[in-house]
């Protein structure tokens, strides 16, 4: 296989960097800290009334918080356009497909990410529901995970009392990584054209 271009993969390089912080906000913002400590009281602080004017107009779904979701994204293509940029993408004058598969990457890579945590909460869920059930953090990957296990466990039934449903939601997870996911970043990053 050749080589890629060093303007290509500086480009390559710099947007990947983008999407873990912007993943992580929105799937963090999802979890409540049980309590905050202050000088003079202890009472609990939600992260999430960050992301609530935008719930007013955009509701979640099954518990899935679509709200911290779009504003991800939309950190996302504001890091992507300026790495983007200062890797020398001609971003401005690249033609009209240049802006749209820049939003489309964001997309792409924010999902990417987000399932790349997820399966990282449902891995630590299920080593802390063996090893140790009533851990501090348990309830934190519960609420991160229950979203997405909740369904397939309407549908995949315990066998011998085994829940099978972290392992099933582990392959989804890893099947939409190796074809659509990595198919479509490729397509979106030779869309965005280079100088020179």
């Amino acid at each position: 296989t050749s080589a890629l271009p060093p303007e290509r993969s500086i480009i390559e390089a710099a947007a990947t960097t983008s999407g873990p912080a912007t993943a992580s906000a929105a799937i963090a913002s999802r979890v409540d800290p049980p309590v905050v400590i202050t000088s003079s009281t202890t009472r609990t602080r939600s992260p999430r009334r960050t992301w609530k004017p935008l719930r007013k107009v955009i509701p979640g779904l099954n518990g899935i918080d679509f709200a911290s979701f779009i504003w991800a994204w939309l950190a996302e293509i504001i890091l992507l356009f300026l790495f983007f940029a200062l890797a020398g993408a001609n971003v401005f004058i690249g033609g009209p497909l240049t802006l749209p598969a820049i939003v489309f990457l964001a997309f792409v890579k924010l999902i990417k990410f987000s399932l790349y945590l997820l399966i990282f909460a449902v891995l630590v869920q299920a080593i802390l529901s063996w090893t140790s059930p009533y851990h501090p953090l348990q309830p934190v990957f519960n609420s991160l995970t229950k979203p997405f296990l909740s369904p397939i466990q309407r549908i995949i039934p315990t066998l011998g009392g085994v829940d099978l449903s972290p392992l099933v939601l582990f392959v989804i997870c890893q099947l939409l990584l190796l074809i659509p996911i990595s198919m479509l970043e490729a397509i979106a990053q030779r869309l965005i054209p280079l100088s020179g």
